[in-house]
């Protein structure tokens, strides 16, 4: 590989912020294994990616949960002006309480980059640490569009098709505590009570 990539120009890390790349990311369903429906094997979620508040991609990302953080990082490819790297890190791989998995996709559209890089980080083969060009986003984060009323979002692929949030669930751990223990006092009273007759 290093004889192969000798000649090859260094990707430069590019800060997302003074870009004006925004991410907004957005769950859409949970895989579930095909033989305990009970069990989730991965969530599925879409990043929309803006600039200037123009939306320029939206990718198809692989997750856990809806409440882990995913990381961007950003980087010019030499000789293109209107592309860019975009470097995912986030837990993809949810066996043993998960896995950093690190996904690349080109983004292009752009209307212009700021290539002037940051130097004092290098991206190794360990998972991407946060630095001032990275931005980290939560499915609950929502993105400040000017023209985004509400929290649908139409897709460029199927025009005029929302995609809308899935409801959340309500019920809290404490509610569910609360509601076993009541379940399991009432079952308590009522086999005493029958017993005694």
């Amino acid at each position: 590989i290093s004889e192969l990539t000798n000649g090859f120009k260094d990707l430069t890390p590019i800060n997302l912020k003074t870009n004006k790349i925004s991410i907004d990311v957005n769950f859409v369903d949970y895989k579930k294994f095909s033989g305990d429906e009970t069990m989730i094997e991965s969530a599925n979620f879409i990043a929309f990616v803006y600039q200037n508040d123009k939306k320029i991609a939206d990718l198809p990302i692989k997750g856990c949960n809806l409440e882990q953080p995913f990381t961007f990082a950003g980087y010019a490819i030499p000789g293109f002006n209107k592309k860019m790297i975009l470097l995912l890190s986030t837990k993809g791989d949810c066996w043993e309480g998960g896995y950093i998995n690190e996904t690349l996709n080109i983004v292009a559209n752009l209307d212009s980059l700021n290539r002037v890089g940051y130097y004092n980080s290098y991206k190794g083969t360990s998972a991407l640490a946060l630095n001032e060009g990275t931005v980290t986003v939560i499915e609950s984060d929502k993105v400040d569009i000017k023209n985004d009323t509400n929290d649908t979002v139409i897709t460029d692929d199927i025009p005029n098709t929302p995609i809308s949030k899935s409801p959340q669930n309500n019920f809290s751990i404490l509610t569910i505590i609360i509601a076993v223990i009541m379940a399991l006092v009432v079952g308590i009273f009522f086999g005493n009570y029958s017993s005694k007759k």
